[in-house]
């Protein structure tokens, strides 16, 4: 059984009846931007700009606590970084062994 209404002779469905108000006020929330901007407007630039100035990296705090901003800098905290948390602990023979048991295969039948 369908939940609708009876319009105009025709039974529409509240899932479409839905689907038309959300389309009804996406179509409105845009039409502030087609009058405000979207064409080479200063309204547009503005828009613009504020996400490209919050996406930039301005500086990053080393583990010395010192602030650094400039580019080799920045580069050479992200690169220790990196290779401090990719770098093994030189594990013990026992360790690797204790988690290689708890990984149990899986062979699909044509696999065997």
């Amino acid at each position: 059984m369908v939940i609708g209404r009876e319009f105009g002779g025709l039974r529409i469905s509240w899932i479409v009846l839905w689907k038309l108000r959300n389309l009804y006020w996406r179509q409105r929330s845009r039409i502030e931007w087609l009058k405000c901007g979207d064409r080479n407007t200063r309204f547009f630039h503005m828009n613009a700009n504020g996400r490209r100035a919050r996406n930039i990296i301005k500086g990053l705090m080393g583990d010395d606590g010192r602030w650094y901003d400039t580019k080799p800098g920045m580069e050479k905290i992200i690169q220790d970084y990196f290779s401090t948390i990719f770098q093994t602990t030189n594990p013990t023979q026992m360790a690797l062994e204790n988690v290689l048991n708890k990984v149990h295969p899986k062979l699909s039948p044509c696999m065997k």
